[in-house]
């Protein structure tokens, strides 16, 4: 069900030819990481989202887990028995193409994983360690940024169930439309507080995404009204409000449910009993 990440070849140097002068490297770098789902089927991908913070005063330069054969993910039964899991991931990473983290911003990132052998039914927790190296080009490194100390970051760690084969994994949230069910696949999911959705889910609202690779940014409109998002990347002064587009390794992006429907003149009922996100137009 899991697996992992890709290499990136980077030449070595001295920590001066890339960082100013006499600086040492800096623990800044948080390191979290979400499962797309709480169940899963015995044999099913799982996506996983990683979450990395910078949480120092100025600039640094990370690595992202699926550019090195360092990082990892270990998955432990709840017997204790542990699986550590294998690179490279069956897709790349979908996000921000740049790795520098101003300081308080967040990059997210996307990966799909597979196991060597299928995980067995039963109660499970998965938890990553991102390596960051020390070496960067010098071309790369930009005067003002401090490196991140070399090492294991060690994510949170996230339990999940898999179910047996054949069995189908309840939906956790629903999406509806004025009280019509939609079809919201990849389901909607929960992202630290917030509930998020496809773009696909929201074009049966009337909602029209249009992305912008090159400024990593998606638009998204319905009538007079648009509202855009940066995509993976979650700068400090938007994490009190709302969530960036998160790439989905299901198609599209996923978006934060309320503040887009919300932006675009609509409002959202929640209904914790049915676990459903009801869109009312009206």
């Amino acid at each position: 069900m899991l697996a992992l990440f890709m290499l990136l070849g980077v030449t070595a140097s001295a920590i001066c030819d890339y960082a100013q002068e006499g600086t040492e490297p800096v623990e800044w770098l948080a390191f979290e990481i979400l499962l797309d789902s709480p169940v899963y089927a015995e044999g099913e991908l799982i996506c996983v989202t990683t979450i990395y913070t910078n949480t120092g005063p100025e600039p640094i330069r990370y690595q992202p887990t699926d550019y090195n054969t360092k990082s990892k993910c270990v998955v432990t039964r709840a017997d204790g028995e542990s699986f550590t899991l294998a690179y490279p991931p069956i897709t790349p990473a979908l996000g921000p193409s740049t790795s520098r983290l101003e300081p308080g911003d967040s990059a997210l990132y996307a990966y799909t994983f597979n196991c060597w052998s299928p995980l067995t039914p039963g109660d499970y927790s998965a938890q990553a360690f991102a390596w960051q190296p020390t070496s960067w080009p010098a071309d790369e490194f930009q005067p003002d940024e401090r490196v991140v100390l070399d090492g294991d970051y060690v994510s949170n760690e996230v339990p999940f169930t898999v179910l047996p084969a054949g069995a189908q994994a309840p939906a956790s949230t629903r999406l509806a439309l004025n009280g019509n069910p939609l079809d919201a696949a990849p389901q909607p999911q929960r992202v630290r507080n917030s509930l998020v959705a496809s773009t696909q889910a929201l074009e049966q609202a009337g909602v029209k995404a249009t992305q912008d690779k090159a400024k990593q940014e998606v638009n998204l409109s319905r009538g007079e009204a648009s509202v855009t998002l940066p995509v993976g990347r979650w700068p400090k002064e938007m994490q009190d409000e709302h969530l960036p587009a998160i790439p989905s390794m299901g198609g599209g992006l996923l978006v934060p449910v309320r503040y887009v429907a919300e932006s675009l003149g609509m409002r959202v009922h929640w209904d914790a009993k049915t676990k459903t996100a009801n869109i009312l137009t009206g």
